[in-house]
């Protein structure tokens, strides 16, 4: 059974990467959660990137994969190791996971 509270208390070694969809501004708490009592701030080791940055602006859909993973590794991302996508309600993670 996949447990993720396991893989998060793992990451802190970096087998396994957590990376939070949500904009830099909420990830760095430099704005309020839009719900309340949701913490601001991002997981502790965790890799921000942004949602809207797999997405052209001009179509509306998601960039080529050689962009998105361009994206991810200046991210700071390692697209050969595992990685956890998260953000404040699940839903903005899921681009992240169609970006891999």
């Amino acid at each position: 059974m996949h447990n993720a509270a396991h893989d998060l208390y793992h990451s802190k070694d970096g087998a396994i990467q957590v990376v939070d969809a949500r904009s830099a501004e909420r990830f760095t708490g430099a704005v309020a959660e839009p719900r309340a009592g949701v913490r601001s701030g991002g997981i502790k080791n965790a890799n921000n990137v942004p949602f809207n940055l797999l997405v052209d602006p001009a179509t509306g859909m998601m960039r080529s994969d050689e962009e998105i993973r361009a994206v991810f590794e200046k991210q700071g991302v390692n697209m050969d190791k595992p990685i956890i996508n998260t953000c404040g309600s699940g839903v903005t993670a899921c681009v992240l996971e169609l970006g891999q």
